[in-house]
């Protein structure tokens, strides 16, 4: 029979072969660590307040001030400081020192550069 034929001629793979083979899908331990993180970002961000959440929440999708001043209505200078005190804010509650003046590291290294 024809269905025969073709059964005797599957190759057979060795198991050392399959070894080789890599899945491109995340690991169950690679979701969970994914999960974990973004329940901490969201737990995080409830300490915002809505227009710092929402600033920061367009920033992260890739969105300019400007762009963001334009979605929300409000101006650029605004947008930077809800983005300003919603940094400071977040670096304090993740227990990163905040200068004086608020800003933080990356702040002190432009001042020195």
């Amino acid at each position: 029979m024809v269905v025969d034929h073709y059964r005797r001629r599957r190759l057979a793979s060795s198991l050392d072969a399959a070894a080789g083979i890599v899945d491109p899908d995340p690991t169950p331990e690679e979701v969970a660590l994914e999960r974990a993180e973004r329940a901490a970002t969201r737990a995080l961000l409830t300490h915002l307040t809505p227009n710092q959440w929402r600033v920061v929440e367009l920033r992260l999708a890739g969105l300019t001030g400007v762009e963001i001043a334009g979605a929300l209505g409000m101006s650029h200078g605004a947008v930077k400081i809800h983005q300003f005190r919603a940094i400071r804010r977040l670096r304090t509650r993740l227990g990163i020192p905040v200068d004086l003046d608020g800003a933080g590291d990356e702040h002190e290294e432009r001042r020195r550069s």
